[in-house]
């Protein structure tokens, strides 16, 4: 039996309550919050003049332009690193792994009822989806091979060692998502259509099985949470047990 999730679609903002997001006044921000911590560090650089001309949203870091938003080396400024065994980096902030630091994307129907951040993705043409709400980016397509079956169904320690070592679009910091992120990913717009709650056009494919996330059962540590792309449940399955698997970073 399947249990239904629990987590809202509305935003959740977690406040740094881990005492390494608190270090310095980018993380939290100042009076003008991750934004405006984000705008200061646009307009300095750790190296300036290292990188060639950095386009779109992101900035001259030890000579590598990136993206202050998700980058957790450098988060909401060059060189703030965020705790890699305890934290991501999220609207140029780090935070606790298994929680939202974005406004949750809705989907068609909630937004015709007025709720706010519509979903929007873009394909980078690289194997990646790019979530414009949450700036996470995603793996496009499901693995359709691996496990003991080779049919891409992978226990939950295969599942996340398989993120862990995935190399894809030049970068190889992929992981496992947490519970929320993997939330996020569902468009309830969609149910009923005879589509996976999910945005097909850039997610093709996608089987309406559970896939896995990283966050373990607060009632047992061998059990990990679940999301089904089929009605967008959720459930906590033993460690041992196989599901899909799409790799976020």
């Amino acid at each position: 039996m399947r249990a239904a999730s629990t987590i809202g679609r509305a935003a959740l903002v977690l406040p740094c309550a881990v005492a390494s997001c608190t270090a310095s006044a980018e993380r939290v921000g100042g009076d003008g919050g991750a934004d405006s911590a984000l705008s200061d560090a646009s307009e300095a650089s750790d190296s300036p003049g290292a990188c060639q001309a950095c386009g779109g949203d992101t900035t001259c870091c030890d000579g590598a332009c990136v993206d202050l938003r998700n980058d957790s080396a450098h988060c909401g400024s060059c060189s703030n690193a965020c705790n890699a065994a305890m934290e991501v980096c999220a609207a140029g902030r780090c935070g606790a792994v298994d929680w939202a630091l974005w406004p949750m994307p809705n989907g068609k129907d909630d937004v015709s009822g007025g709720a706010p951040n519509p979903n929007a993705y873009v394909d980078n043409l690289d194997g990646t989806v790019a979530d414009q709400v949450t700036h996470l980016v995603w793996q496009q397509r499901v693995p359709t091979t691996g496990g003991a079956s080779e049919d891409g169904y992978l226990t939950w320690p295969v599942a996340n060692d398989y993120c862990a070592t995935l190399s894809l679009a030049g970068h190889d910091d992929w992981r496992l998502p947490s519970q929320i992120e993997l939330v996020s990913l569902l468009d309830y717009s969609n149910l009923g259509t005879g589509q996976p709650p999910i945005a097909s056009a850039y997610f093709p494919d996608t089987p309406a099985d559970a896939f896995w996330s990283s966050t373990k059962s607060a009632a047992s540590q061998t059990s990990a949470w679940t999301v089904y792309m089929d009605v967008g449940f959720t459930y906590a399955y033993d460690l041992s047990t196989v599901a899909k698997v799409r790799c976020v970073r």
